[in-house]
Parts: structure tokens; C-alpha cells; sequence
């Protein structure tokens, strides 16, 4: 109310002015009213900025809040006296009041939560080059919320953070590019699960159904395929399994199909173990068995594709080649292993 406050105290002078002037004066006199209220209006938010910028370096200095007895009632208590204060100066685009103002949504203080509204206002501050801005939107990115996880944006925003002397942010930017490399020596080394397998490369898929049919490949041209290599005995592949029916239920309606090939089988009737495993799991997708493929006389899947090591995916494109590498899907779930890129690729194929 302070930014309109005085516009409501000189507004009937304007009005009455033209009874009391005439011609140039009473422009004159007009002009200098207007003039005034800017000033005042002017003056207001120069308040709003200073009181901002006071709460929010008092708020975010490691040192002062080390000396106050209760930091959370001390913090409760600025936000309090000052929520709206805050609001204006976010609004008139003071950094410091739209990472306060951002904060109080993002965690829901003095106000129902709102991740999404606060990420935003604080992608705001970031922008203009407020570090500790720069540092949360950071954490946004790495698993906080208000914005999709993406590791590369993380760790954007922690390196421009870092670079104006974020310690913090150092800290964590350091961390999360060791991690980086190692994700990346463990996605090389996943390629190496599936040894006839490179990306661009025409996947060629065959085998008998559950059902003891001939498996159409060229059936699925025109969609993207998920290929799955598992096996029941493997309790990792089980762990794949909410987040492939996660990916079938989102996007099968838009394209995408799903093949599992059961591989490696060590029952004394692998059909029957299968069948009962898919039944229980109520898996909606194609089943693929290499003990009724090898009964057919064709070639093992796993000796086909050079399966070395389960659970594997390969992410086939509409026209049949490698989109996406051998990945698990347990990665997917998490998005913060090299599934990641199959998380963010059925994202960026399908979330249009």
C-alpha cells in the first residue's frame, strides 16, 4: 500500500486543479503534483531496497546469524515484520527481495508452498547475479524442486556462483564434477554390457513371443522401442520394473513400446517362470523368451547382441536404430546415474 498511497493523497488535487488554474499555470502546476508523487513513489522503493538488501545480508551472513541465540525465530521474525516489504522489492526487481520473497514460497514460509512460483523468483535474482541466487537455483536443478532435475544446469549455476566466491558453491561444484567424470567412465563401461551395439547402428530384433509366435520387428517400425535384456533370477531387473511401467504408462499412448527379452534363463521350464513372473508383475508389454528362440533354431539373443551383463536397455528410434545406448532403467528412476539421458530423451521425445 506505500507505493500507492500517495497517489491516493494527491489524486483529488488533480482533479480540483483546473478549477483553480487555467492555461499555462495550471499545466505547470500539474506537472510539478505529478512530479512529486513520482518522487514519492521513487523515494518509497528506494526504502523498500534498503531494508531488502539490510534484511538479506544480515540474513545470509554465516557471522551475524552464528551470534543470534535462535536463527530460525530471528529469520521468522524479519520475515514477519517484513513479508510485504520483501513482495515490493521483488516486484521492482531488487534481487535481494526476489530471492527473500522466492525462499518464502520455495519452503512455504508465511505462505502456502509454491516450489514452482519460488524457483522462479529466484531464477529472477539469479539472473541478475545474486550468488546465493545462484547457489539455490543450483539446488533446484540438483533435486530441490520448483524445475526438473538437470545435472548441467546444476552445475551452471554452481560454477557462476563459485566464480563470484560462493564457498559453498565451490565445495559442492567440485563434488558434483568429480561425480560427473565417474558417471561418465561408468556409462562407457556400460556400453561394453551389450557388445554389438553402437548408436545410429540398425537393431535387428528376432525371437519367439510367450506364446511360441514369430516376433514382428517390423511391426514396430514407426514408434520408438525400449529393448529390455533380463532375466527373473536377476533382482536387479526387478528393481527396473516400476520405473518401466512408469515410462510405459506416460508415453505408450504417444509412441512408445516396450520388449522385454528374457535372457539366460536357469529354471528347468524358463516359459513357465517367465509366464508366471509377467503375470504377477502385470507387465502390458511385449515378452520376448530366448529358451523358446534357441527351440526354434535360431540364435541366442544373448550371443546375437553380445549381452554380457543384465539388466541392459537400448532406446531404438522409428526407424530402427540406436538411439540411446545399453542404460538401466533403475537410473532412470533416480536421473542422477547415466540414465539420466533416457529419462531427459523420452522427455524430449514425447513431453512436447
Amino acid at each position: 500500500m506505500k507505493n500507492i498511497a500517495p497517489i491516493l493523497v494527491f489524486a483529488p488535487l488533480i482533479c480540483l486543479a483546473p478549477f483553480f488554474m487555467s492555461g499555462c499555470g495550471h499545466q505547470v502546476a500539474v506537472e510539478k503534483i505529478q512530479e512529486e508523487i513520482t518522487q514519492t513513489v521513487l523515494s518509497t522503493d528506494n526504502a523498500d531496497a534498503e531494508i531488502v538488501k539490510k534484511d538479506f545480508h544480515e540474513l545470509y551472513d554465516p557471522v551475524k546469524m552464528s551470534a543470534v541465540e535462535n536463527p530460525r525465530e530471528y529469520y521468522d521474525t524479519r520475515r514477519s515484520e517484513n513479508l510485504a516489504i520483501w513482495k515490493r522489492a521483488a516486484e521492482n526487481g531488487v534481487p535481494e527481495g526476489q530471492y527473500l520473497f522466492g525462499v518464502c514460497h520455495l519452503a512455504g514460509h508465511g505462505m502456502p508452498q509454491d516450489k514452482d512460483v519460488g524457483a522462479d523468483w529466484i531464477r529472477k535474482a539469479a539472473e541478475q547475479g545474486l550468488a546465493e541466487a545462484q547457489y539455490s537455483l543450483a539446488h533446484c536443478y540438483y533435486g530441490s524442486g520448483g524445475v526438473p532435475m538437470h545435472t548441467d544446469e546444476a552445475i551452471k549455476w554452481f560454477r557462476k556462483a563459485s566464480e563470484q566466491g560462493h564457498e559453498k558453491a565451490a565445495e559442492i561444484l567440485q563434488s558434483l564434477e568429480e561425480r560427473v567424470k565417474q558417471v561418465e567412465m561408468k556409462l562407457r563401461r556400460s556400453l561394453g554390457a551389450i557388445a554389438n551395439i553402437d548408436i545410429g547402428s540398425d537393431f535387428n530384433l528376432y525371437g519367439k513371443t510367450l506364446d511360441n509366435e514369430n516376433f514382428d520387428w517390423e511391426s514396430l517400425r514407426g514408434k520408438y522401442v525400449l529393448v529390455q535384456f533380463m532375466a527373473t533370477w536377476c533382482g536387479a531387473c526387478h528393481s527396473d520394473i516400476p520405473g518401466m511401467l512408469d515410462a510405459y504408462e506416460k508415453y505408450h499412448d504417444k509412441g512408445l513400446e516396450i520388449v522385454s527379452v528374457y535372457i539366460k534363463q536357469r529354471e528347468s521350464d524358463p516359459v513357465a517362470t517367465v509366464k508366471k513372473f509377467v503375470e504377477k508383475e502385470k507387465l502390458p508389454w511385449i515378452i520376448i523368451s530366448e529358451s523358446l528362440t534357441k527351440q526354434s533354431g535360431q540364435p541366442l539373443q544373448s550371443e546375437t547382441f553380445g549381452t554380457r551383463a543384465i539388466p541392459s536397455m537400448v532406446l531404438v528410434d522409428e526407424e530402427g536404430k540406436v538411439l540411446i545406448p545399453p542404460l538401466r532403467m533403475r537410473d532412470y528412476i533416480t536421473a542422477r546415474e547415466p540414465g539420466i539421458i533416457l529419462k531427459q530423451e523420452l522427455q524430449k521425445l514425447f513431453d512436447k
